[in-house]
């Protein structure tokens, strides 16, 4: 009887550490992954700013490319470390979206939207997150991965002002090299 219960005892330890040592894993994953999409955000962030300093594409009346291209990065593209890369790249905001500072939707599942948004009216970049067993644990993997604190995962975005939605309407400022 003893030797049963020891051994109900080593298996109930043993499969205990099993369980934690492959959520430590997951948990490593996951903070590589994170890191990864932080990087591709950094380059693309760069990118941005050395191709609005030159001037060599179309800009938005705030002097910000008018959308990202991935040949920008010779071969490389800055790919979500978070998402597949069986998805649209790069979805670019609309007027309506001008004063947007995050994506409406910040997270898929689907595989419908893009693995990254850029508002070139503002010059901003995030990064979507796959959706992560309940809202506040994807909510926390968008914050990380995008380095900002938003309170709600789905809180919904403002309207344009006028004065945004002008600028935003302006046009593009065509390229130097005309």
């Amino acid at each position: 009887m003893r030797a049963l219960v020891n051994i109900l005892a080593l298996g109930c330890a043993l499969s205990f550490a099993g369980v934690y040592g492959h959520q430590r894993l997951a948990e490593q994953t996951t903070l590589e992954q994170v890191q990864v999409t932080q990087d591709s955000l950094a380059r693309i962030r760069q990118e941005m700013r050395r191709r609005a300093g030159l001037a060599d594409t179309e800009l938005t009346a705030r002097g910000w490319p008018a959308t990202i291209r991935p040949e920008w990065f010779e071969g490389e593209t800055p790919l979500s470390g978070l998402l597949t890369d069986q998805r649209p790249w790069m979805d670019v905001a609309t007027v309506d979206e001008a004063l947007l500072t995050h994506p409406i939707v910040r997270c898929d599942v689907s595989g419908a939207y893009a693995a990254f948004w850029y508002n070139p009216y503002l010059g901003i970049i995030r990064a979507r997150v796959p959706y992560d067993r309940n809202d506040e644990r994807t909510l926390t993997l968008y914050n990380t991965a995008n380095e900002c604190e938003l309170p709600s995962l789905f809180s919904s975005p403002p309207a344009p002002d006028e004065a945004t939605r002008a600028i935003a309407e302006g046009g593009i400022v065509p390229s130097n090299d005309q």
